[in-house]
């Protein structure tokens, strides 16, 4: 869904295909860039914040351009000299999904960002591009930087304890995950780990998960907060803690998100890791996810489990929610006359994109839901939060439902394809 940006000049990119040499354009530690991004339901404008420079760079150094397409936004790292791109990454934020909201047709409102990359060698020209409703990216924001800038930030290098769950190896190629404590003090910590440790076991329960579990690494950065809980805006609620947390977000009480990404990128700074889960201490049920940005999940025991699984389907592999009968805080989130880029939802616009190849010949588009299909990879309508135009793979599947426990063939695919960027094999 692209909103209609402000800006002075459209240039359409074109596609990010070639892998660079990690060692020939970077160097170790990440380069980080804290930006704004203001407007309303229309209009979108970004702001640099500040650059900074952490300590360990976790991510793949053999897929350096991002193959996937997925996101409202990507930024872009282009080598200053030859203008070749040399690192991306795909993205959604919270600004994006705040713009399909009512209130974003009354107010203009300021959401903070943070885009993390490995830290060059030479100056880079660093670019944020929009989606634009056909699917192709438009330039949003650039700016040069140069590595040697005296006004770069050093960051600390671990500013809290950090204990590993699990350990499989070398960062740069495994898939990193981070546990992050909010809401729990120093006496709560031993209930932290206890939860993470709990969430960890219950993902490898999930396939492709469990067969890939010698490619994961699994984080908990024991970040105390001054109280105990979240914020809880509905019931008058409001808590001092580390990212700060809340629910009702967007005027939906399960919606648990923050959007300090300051403070989240802070909490992380020095930790090796390609996706953070925020574990909150709430017995309230309640998660949220957005891609390439942070998911989260309360600590309510089973069922805050199946949460956190669900939620790094957003944030991990890109997954669109697949249920269309909940309450959500958006207004059409997708525009039916254009294809979402969500690899396990379509709009039938451009299905063949989409998971056709895996479809059983001669079976019928938009498919039958009956006896006769339950365990078969369709087109069956209702997802993406509309019973209407949307369509997803499976009867049901973790993206669908929370008494489902597996995740359907056409979500493995995805989450498998993920890992193996971020261990460094080539994609299909």
């Amino acid at each position: 869904m692209m909103k209609n940006i402000l800006i002075l000049f459209l240039i359409i990119s074109a596609p990010l295909k070639a892998q660079v040499s990690f060692e020939n354009f970077f160097t170790e530690g990440v380069m980080r860039v804290d930006y704004f991004i203001a407007g309303n339901n229309e209009n979108g404008t970004i702001f640099l914040h500040k650059l900074g420079r952490e300590s360990e760079w976790g991510g793949t150094k053999v897929n350096l351009i991002d193959p996937f397409n997925y996101g409202e936004f990507r930024f872009v790292i282009y080598d200053s000299v030859s203008n070749v791109p040399i690192f991306s990454r795909g993205f959604s934020c919270l600004f994006n999904e705040w713009q399909s909201t009512p209130e974003a047709k009354m107010v203009n409102r300021c959401f903070s960002q943070v885009a993390r990359f490995p830290y060059p060698k030479k100056s880079v020209r660093f670019i944020i591009e929009e989606r634009h409703n056909d699917g192709r990216f438009i330039n949003h924001f650039s700016m040069y930087i140069n590595p040697n800038r005296i006004d770069i930030e050093t960051k600390k290098a671990v500013k809290y304890n950090v204990k590993r769950l699990l350990y499989k190896g070398a960062s740069s190629s495994k898939v990193d995950l981070v546990f992050v404590a909010e809401g729990f003090t120093s006496q709560q910590m031993p209930v932290f780990l206890d939860a993470a440790k709990s969430m960890t076991a219950h993902l490898f329960l999930y396939s492709p998960f469990k067969e890939q579990i010698n490619n994961f690494n699994v984080w908990a950065v024991m970040a105390p907060s001054a109280e105990s809980g979240v914020d809880v805006p509905g019931d008058s609620i409001w808590k001092s803690t580390v990212v700060n947390a809340s629910y009702y977000t967007f005027g939906t009480d399960r919606y648990l998100m923050t959007s300090d990404m300051f403070a989240l990128s802070d909490a992380v700074a020095g930790v090796p890791y390609d996706n953070i889960i925020i574990l909150c201490n709430s017995k309230i049920y309640g998660g949220g996810a957005i891609y390439n940005l942070y998911a989260t999940s309360y600590n309510g025991g089973d069922l805050s489990n199946i949460v956190t699984v669900h939620e790094l389907g957003h944030s991990f592999a890109g997954l669109g929610d697949e249920y269309y009968n909940s309450q959500v805080p958006y207004i059409d989130f997708y525009d039916t006359l254009s294809e979402p880029w969500e690899p396990n939802i379509t709009s039938l616009v451009a299905f063949q994109s989409k998971w056709a190849n895996m479809l059983e010949p001669g079976l019928s588009i938009p498919s039958p839901i009956n006896d006769s299909t339950v365990n078969k990879i369709g087109v069956y309508e209702g997802a993406g939060y509309s019973a209407k135009g949307l369509y997803r793979s499976y009867h049901s599947c973790r993206m669908k439902d929370n008494e489902v426990d597996f995740f359907c063939p056409v979500c493995q695919r995805s989450i498998l394809r993920m890992i193996n960027y971020y261990v460094g094999l080539k994609q299909e």
